[in-house]
């Protein structure tokens, strides 16, 4: 093992290393003075108990480099290499306590307060970390022992259930080689982090290889309106470089579930970095309804064979939950990378990559927060047999900009948008698409873009391209359709164009609208357009016009006179 005190630890060591005489003492070892290897060496500031409380001495350094490490059992060992001088720097000579010590063996220097333990310190009478023991309790009892962090060194270590309660500032860090292995029941989570905030659960990898399924590999609530701060359930809880799940199928239900334990405490901006899902049957992460918001998920791998990457449950008591991605990759999903259930906060997903999955995103949800996707790369390989990549039926806003769907089918298949007609949206449903590609699709069909309802779904479409099967790009159309009429004001306007006559003596001229206005504050211009017969001079002239919601009537100046009629098109503006 190389273990390395810089250069600065050298004069510490000669001119300034001692321990007090009392029986709590503290000693500086900087992290500026020691290199770090994989099995965890001392570093930081320590509180030190000798054994018998006395003064602990260095008589006598042969070499210029003096390596210390912190092994699982709290003993600092010091050690040797060979150095400038003919033998191996090591200590000597030292007392500890009354007793004076010339071999080279150890002596114990029990930390009772530190940055970090070790999982091993705890470990009474467990023997291996191959898993074979159950490190269930030792695991507990090093989270539950008040130090801020806990490591989990290179090995398997086989759990029934872990808990993080109560914590505020707490991290819970893996070595790369470890690996948290499940050996409890079916459908309980493997960690559970319980009324905390400000947690960080760093580079584990959460297993399974029983048939017991585990609920989650980490599993988050709140269950009193108390904890640590209580920043209005703000917990900010941070979940990076971890791997959830193992290589059989359907090893976990789910990677981290956010749940919902009855009462609505929020939980919200959860922090995702780095990790990786595989292999889990309902989803790689999953919200429930719980007033859950703001949290990101940033460059998170959701491999699947499973059939969800994201998804936001919405079917509690309380509907809730929100969330922004950013890149990343979702990868063979069987239902969707992204299924959105009744949510009231908005949902943004970024520049990630999808390939083999059955669709990209499913939405429904009559409370109509928007959803904003922006810069994907969506593979048309698995799209399901409806064509439908984005399949929504939400009463709020759907945005798509900047993306990019199919590629990989050839013209077999073509990924569309799917604004499905949804009866708890009578206001209506709106769809904006801008800028977006879609990539050799299938021949037959002529649009991305599909509305259930043209009564109440509203499509934006601008900048659009497509490439077609000769392998050129064309513009996709301009279009603002499910709009009857011209707005710059709040209010809709019904209806936007049509033509009416006067005729023979009459001097008025009437218009009913199919669908009334909200009221008679609206614009209109008349045109005569043309007539028949010898019209008088002056009947193509409009002198009144008399607005309800129900219609308006024009009066013109002269009548056409017998057997004539004089035409007008009108526009209705708002």
């Amino acid at each position: 093992m190389k273990r390395f005190f810089l250069a600065s630890l050298m004069g510490l060591l000669i001119g300034q290393l001692a321990f007090g005489a009392s029986s709590d003492v503290k000693s500086q070892i900087g992290v500026q003075d020691l290199k770090l290897d994989d099995d965890g060496a001392a570093h930081g500031t320590f509180q030190r108990r000798t054994s018998t409380g006395g003064l602990l001495t260095l008589d006598k350094i042969d070499g210029n480099q003096i390596p210390w490490s912190l092994d699982y059992s709290r003993t600092i060992r010091p050690g040797g290499i060979t150095g400038n001088s003919s033998s191996p720097g090591r200590i000597q000579n030292y007392n500890f306590g009354s007793a004076s010590y010339t071999d080279n063996g150890y002596f114990a220097d029990i930390i009772v307060g530190g940055p970090w333990v070790d999982v091993r310190k705890h470990g009474t009478g467990l023997s291996t970390t191959n898993g074979t023991d159950n490190w269930t309790t030792a695991i507990q009892t090093a989270i539950d022992n008040g130090i801020k962090e806990v490591r989990v060194p290179d090995g398997i270590f086989s759990i029934s259930g872990i808990n993080i309660t109560g914590k505020n500032g707490f991290k819970f860090v893996c070595n790369p080689k470890a690996e948290i292995r499940w050996a409890g029941a079916d459908n309980v989570p493997m960690l559970l982090v319980k009324n905390s905030e400000k947690v960080i659960v760093e580079g584990c990898w959460f297993n399974n290889t029983t048939a017991n399924q585990p609920s989650s590999c980490i599993e988050s609530n709140i269950t009193a309106a108390t904890i640590p701060s209580n920043v209005n359930g703000v917990t900010g809880n941070i979940f990076k470089f971890n791997t959830f799940g193992g290589t059989g199928s359907n090893s976990i239900r789910r990677g981290i579930h956010y749940t919902y334990t009855g009462t609505d405490q929020n939980n919200d901006q959860g922090l995702f970095v780095g990790n990786e899902a595989r292999n889990y049957s309902i989803a790689a992460a999953e919200l429930d309804g719980t007033m859950s918001t703001a949290h990101d998920f940033i460059g998170n791998r959701f491999v699947g064979a499973g059939p969800i990457g994201v998804k936001i449950t919405g079917d509690q008591a309380v509907t809730g939950g929100g969330f922004r991605w950013w890149g990343g990759t979702m990868l063979a999903h069987t239902t969707a990378d992204f299924v959105l259930g009744t949510h009231l906060y908005p949902v943004s997903i970024y520049g990630v990559l999808s390939e083999n999955s059955n669709k990209f995103l499913t939405v429904y949800n009559p409370s109509g927060p928007p959803v904003t996707i922006i810069g994907i790369d969506y593979s048309d390989a698995q799209l399901n047999a409806d064509n439908n990549a984005i399949d929504a039926g939400s009463c709020g806003t759907l945005t798509i900009r900047g993306s990019r769907f199919g590629g990989f089918s050839g013209t077999s298949k073509f990924p569309r948008v799917n604004l499905r007609a949804n009866g708890s949206c009578p206001n209506g449903q709106w769809l904006v698409s801008e800028g977006n590609h879609w990539f050799v699709v299938k021949a037959s069909i002529s649009s991305p873009f599909v509305i259930g309802d043209t009564s109440t779904g509203y499509l934006i479409s601008i900048g659009d391209t497509m490439t077609k099967t000769d392998q050129q790009t064309y513009p996709l159309p301009t279009v603002i359709s499910g709009l009857t009429g011209l707005s710059g004001a709040i209010k809709t306007a019904n209806n936007l164009r049509g033509t009416l006559t006067v005729d023979n003596a009459a001097t008025t001229g009437s218009v009913t609208f199919t669908t009334a206005e909200p009221d008679a504050t609206y614009y209109l211009n008349i045109t005569p357009t043309d007539n028949t017969g010898a019209v008088a001079a002056g009947s193509n002239r409009v002198s009144k016009i008399a607005k309800t919601s129900a219609g308006f009537t024009i009066t013109v100046e002269v009548a056409p006179g017998a057997a004539t009629t004089q035409r007008f098109d009108w526009i209705l503006v708002r």
